[in-house]
């Protein structure tokens, strides 16, 4: 398992946004960031979907599944995250 708040940091870093914008609501300039975010604490943490309600903040469970379904399109179309969570484990599985 790995810590949401490294999910978080490693996300804002790769999508060049600032960390604290994962967690304001409707801004479309994070959804990217939020999708990528939301797949990979749902596959690395073991979260459900309500933890990841909580992580963020004032958001539903169903627009976290959605999320997740706009990250698994992301990753699987756009040439930038194709790697990116092989990426994420490789960062910190040797950090560890």
């Amino acid at each position: 398992d790995f810590d949401p708040k490294d999910i978080a940091k490693f996300i804002a870093e790769e999508t060049g946004i600032n960390e604290v914008m994962l967690h304001i609501k409707n801004s479309r300039n994070t959804k990217v960031a939020r999708a990528l975010a939301a797949l990979l604490m749902r596959s690395l943490c073991n979260y459900r979907c309500s933890d990841i309600c909580k992580f963020f903040g004032n958001i539903t469970q169903s627009r976290v599944s959605k999320l997740c379904c706009i990250g698994v399109d992301i990753i699987s179309k756009d040439e930038r995250y194709i790697d990116i969570i092989n990426k994420f484990i490789i960062e910190h599985t040797a950090a560890a």
